[in-house]
């Protein structure tokens, strides 16, 4: 059972190229809160978190979290902070050698959003295959996944 969708910042919820939030970005967040908790995790960057407040303030997202780098303890102190397990968490994020190992590291359900710069790339290892993955990264799709492969929810 899915408790918690920990989202990566940028590319992922924030299209850096275009600098803008991907579309549909607050109602997909504003939906899924109903039923779960969602965090951000993004890298250090001068002033990011100030533009995540910004972007993300009347979301109902508990948790954001700047980080110096993303590690298997980053992700853990955040679902310590919800009180859940990695095998109750989704993590949804573009890139492969992070988010997406990271998650199957530690246990999680992972969704690679196969989008931008790191689009092209391909798993090295079994860390790095996704259990999902998506073109669209919105409400529809995220609850497909979640209803299709049977993780209920919360």
């Amino acid at each position: 059972m899915i408790k918690l969708i920990i989202f990566d910042f940028n590319r992922t919820l924030f299209n850096v190229e275009k600098g803008s939030l991907i579309p549909r970005c607050l109602e997909m967040l504003d939906k899924l809160s109903v039923r779960y908790d969602l965090a951000i995790l993004s890298t250090q960057k001068r002033g990011r978190d100030l533009h995540i407040q910004k972007l993300f303030g009347k979301t109902k997202v508990k948790n954001t979290v700047i980080v110096d780098e993303k590690s298997t303890e980053n992700f853990q102190k955040i679902m310590a902070n919800f009180d859940v397990a990695p095998s109750e968490t989704l993590i949804v994020g573009d890139y492969l050698k992070e988010e997406i190992a990271i998650g199957n590291k530690i246990g999680s359900f992972t969704v690679w959003f196969k989008n931008g710069k790191f689009s092209k790339e391909k798993p090295e290892n079994k860390y790095e295959k996704p259990n999902f993955i998506l073109r669209e990264l919105n409400y529809i799709n995220l609850l497909g996944i979640l209803n299709a492969k049977g993780l209920e929810l919360k």
